[in-house]
């Protein structure tokens, strides 16, 4: 994840990309089976942001909306015009890391996915 340091907006094309899967229905449970086989051990997801159009490179910063809820996601797809569907996924700092990396400022006021986020959603 990159943040622009001028703006302190999320940067969309500051980290790898992966082509995940088709979602088939807009639930947040969905967003989440996609994504987690494509996150690294040990990781786990801080937020998840959808962009509202297509980020135009390099470094052009898109509208973007976070993903919480069912009825977040099921908005998202109805009013991107992003094409391909674009998410973006941020993930905790490792604790353990040396030297310890605080986290990133968040872009918004929202509450971050608890740590357990992606083993409570398997229940």
């Amino acid at each position: 994840m990159v943040i622009d340091p001028v703006t302190q907006a999320y940067k969309w094309d500051g980290g790898p990309s992966h082509c995940v899967s088709i979602i088939k229905s807009s639930s947040l449970l969905e967003v989440v089976d996609k994504v987690r086989q494509k996150i690294p051990a040990g990781c786990r997801v801080r937020a998840i942001y959808g962009a509202l159009e297509n980020p135009a490179p390099p470094s052009v910063i898109s509208d973007a909306t976070r993903l919480q809820s069912d009825e977040e996601v099921e908005a998202f797809f109805n009013l991107t015009s992003s094409k391909s569907i674009r998410l973006q996924i941020v993930l905790h700092r490792d604790p353990n890391q040396v030297p310890v990396m605080p986290h990133s400022p968040p872009p918004d006021d929202g509450p971050y996915f608890a740590l357990d986020f992606l083993n409570a959603a398997e229940l």
